[in-house]
């Protein structure tokens, strides 16, 4: 795995590795990922314990916040399994 970048999102298939964030050098960080595995495969995750994010896994996708930042702290996302439009609430 490359160095220097800590706190970024990696997707991993077979002896291929792609990177899925880039937050920056060390200036903030995605924690807790939750990866949903339906036909439409994304994960969300927490940048600096402060935002919620989504972002599809497929090559190319733009990730889109969940949160309205009205939170000072956001952390554990959840998604709601066996529903037909995934929901995701964090605490």
């Amino acid at each position: 795995m490359p160095t220097g970048v800590d706190g970024e999102l990696w997707s991993h298939v077979g002896a291929s590795l792609r990177r899925l964030t880039d937050l920056g050098a060390g200036e903030r960080s995605a924690r807790a990922p939750v990866v949903h595995r339906g036909l439409e495969p994304f994960v969300v995750y927490v940048v600096d314990e402060r935002e919620v994010w989504k972002l599809d896994i497929r090559p190319g996708s733009v990730p889109v916040r969940l949160d309205d930042g009205s939170h000072e702290f956001c952390f554990d996302p959840a998604i709601a399994p066996r529903c037909v439009r995934p929901r995701c609430d964090w605490r």
